[in-house]
């Protein structure tokens, strides 16, 4: 299948992808390890995003995203399940 925009990014241009994950202050934390790794491994920054308002902390650091010129943001949650291939997948798609 072709790409749906093969003109936005030309062969051998690199993506700028930055992952962001919602966390509570306190609570169950294990999944959010599961994440590094499967972004650290398809070479993804991350960033943990803390706060009292859940969609506060979302959007300040979705503007943040945005300022610092990345071409793709993924959100995800503290206890998103996922592994390096699905991520792969992702940005292949």
């Amino acid at each position: 299948m072709p790409p749906l925009f093969p003109d936005i990014f030309p062969k051998g241009e690199i993506m700028k992808a930055v992952a962001l994950c919602s966390c509570p202050r306190l609570g169950y934390m294990d999944f959010m390890g599961q994440s590094l790794v499967a972004f650290a491994a398809n070479q993804i920054s991350y960033k943990n995003l803390y706060g009292v308002f859940w969609g506060q902390a979302l959007s300040n650091g979705i503007q943040q995203a945005l300022d610092e010129g990345n071409d793709f943001i993924i959100t995800t949650d503290y206890d998103s399940i996922f592994d390096a291939d699905t991520v792969d997948r992702l940005m292949c798609t």
